[in-house]
């Protein structure tokens, strides 16, 4: 009940790209104002819908594997960075794509869960692939 009272309070997203990008291996975003997360289930997403949409005529199972095909599972990685420099990744995974008919989404998460309360000055995100267009997104963080 606490942890849900949390996210109801303080839980909320914050646009890290104000406009559309592209990612050419990497991209480093230096805070302004750090943040953290609330829970250890806080995530990236990375809108990708200019790049693949889905259609409600489309079979769900065949969508999924266009999306895994243009972003590979495990080809995705974003580093947390602390004000002391330590570390937490997070990851695009098999399951972590998020689509309906508005919107295509791949959630970058951390495989074991991260401690909450760490700030988080600076966000590395890498990829194996080129990126286009893209709007990224860290959910689930406070001030």
């Amino acid at each position: 009940m606490k942890t849900f009272l949390l996210i109801l309070i303080f839980g909320k997203s914050i646009l890290l790209t104000p406009h559309h990008i592209d990612i050419k291996n990497e991209i480093v975003f230096e805070l302004t104002e750090s943040i953290s997360a609330i829970t250890s289930g806080a995530y990236i997403e990375i809108d990708v819908t200019k790049n693949i949409q889905y259609s409600k005529k489309s079979d769900i199972s065949q969508f999924r594997k266009r999306v895994q095909d243009l972003y590979p599972p495990k080809t995705i990685e974003a580093i947390l960075v602390e004000k002391d420099g330590f570390e937490t990744k997070l990851r695009y995974m098999d399951q972590n794509i998020m689509f309906n008919d508005q919107e295509t989404l791949l959630t970058l998460t951390s495989e074991e869960g991260f401690s909450i309360d760490k700030e988080f000055v600076k966000i590395q995100i890498l990829s194996e692939r080129e990126i286009k267009n893209a709007l990224i997104t860290w959910i689930n963080y406070k001030k």
